[in-house]
């Protein structure tokens, strides 16, 4: 990238460390510019010659800091997965939302639309779903308490099914949606809900397990929190073909994970319960990639041990593969874990 230094001589060693590059104009407008020319989405080597010959200038923090940003700009230490965290704001594409399913008893509909109400849901009414205790029984999470035998007859006898549809956001600011989210799904068994399920990860919880989750959502520690979110939306127990994957990580503004099966179990020397492993691996660096890794900065082909006793993997980012149109699609992509060899 071309960079003009301001105040200060751009050549000096005494460069000042408050300093930083603030493209002129925005990366991101660029990058925005060259993919409507283009007509197709950017290749990587694209995007990071994009960036190289780009101007900027260098500018103090505390003055960035204070400036109004409509649009979060790329960064430069990772403009090809962080182009994809801002595109869907510059080139108007798909961004994520969340979308539950719940069945009911018909006195609670109006108690469960002024919930839904309440958090700017939009809301669909329709009958008995015949297919939803198949969703809920294969797609429960395993966290405890699981739903007891009285709930799951209960969410049997349901005779109204509603859909709330939340506004959509960008990545900025999905954590905040994902707290709001959280609180809702608990609030929506107060007014009479037989189970919450999430449509936008494939997943639902047992009522228990639903406000365990909300509790430790309100708690003032940051960690907790993150664990609590990923715990209620990540689904990481999907499998197809020979790989392992997450979905939902959408719905918290960062890139799903995946990895084979015969990686895994190189890197593990381990060939018992692969799904398992899987499972642990992905609770643990999506929580590192949503906290240490978000503050500290964590790059495409950089690696990540869950301990130091643990294997070691590289992250290479990929697209997601699901189609644009589906509530799970992830316009952050995915991250693919690879031997770091």
């Amino acid at each position: 990238m071309s960079l003009v230094e301001f105040p200060g001589d751009c050549m000096s060693n005494e460069r000042d460390e408050s300093l930083v590059p603030v493209f002129m104009p925005k990366l991101g407008l660029l990058l925005a510019d060259f993919e409507r020319k283009k007509g197709e989405a950017l290749r990587e080597q694209e995007v990071i010659e994009a960036t190289d010959n780009a101007v900027c200038i260098m500018l103090p923090k505390e003055v960035v800091d204070k400036s109004p940003q409509d649009f979060p700009d790329v960064n430069p230490k990772d403009p090809w997965v962080d182009w994809h965290r801002v595109r869907p704001q510059y080139m108007g594409t798909e961004v994520p939302a969340f979308v539950f399913s719940i069945p009911c008893k018909k006195p609670e509909v109006e108690k469960i639309k002024a919930t839904l109400a309440e958090y700017k849901f939009e809301i669909e009414e329709a009958g008995r779903n015949s297919d939803f205790m198949r969703k809920y029984t294969n797609c429960i999470s395993t966290f405890e308490p699981g739903a007891t035998r009285e709930e799951i007859d209960s969410i049997a006898t349901h005779e109204v099914c509603i859909s709330g549809f939340g506004p959509q956001f960008i990545a900025d600011q999905a954590l905040g949606y994902a707290r709001d989210s959280l609180q809702l799904a608990n609030s929506l068994f107060e007014s009479g809900a037989l189970a919450v399920y999430c449509d936008s990860d494939y997943q639902t919880h047992s009522r228990a397990v639903w406000k365990q989750l909300a509790e430790r959502n309100q708690s003032d520690e940051k960690d907790k929190n993150v664990v609590a979110l990923v715990e209620a939306f990540m689904q990481p127990r999907l499998k197809e073909d020979n790989d392992y994957l997450s979905c939902g990580l959408h719905l918290l503004g960062s890139p799903d994970l995946i990895i084979d099966a015969t990686t895994l179990e190189q890197a593990t020397g381990n060939s018992d319960n692969l799904e398992g492993q899987a499972q642990r691996l992905f609770r643990v660096l999506a929580h590192y990639l949503l906290t240490e890794g978000k503050a500290r900065g964590f790059y495409n082909r950089n690696t990540f041990s869950a301990s130091e006793d643990a294997p070691k993997f590289r992250l290479i980012w990929e697209a997601c593969t699901y189609p644009h149109y589906s509530i799970v699609f992830n316009p952050f992509g995915r991250w693919r874990l690879h031997g770091s060899d």
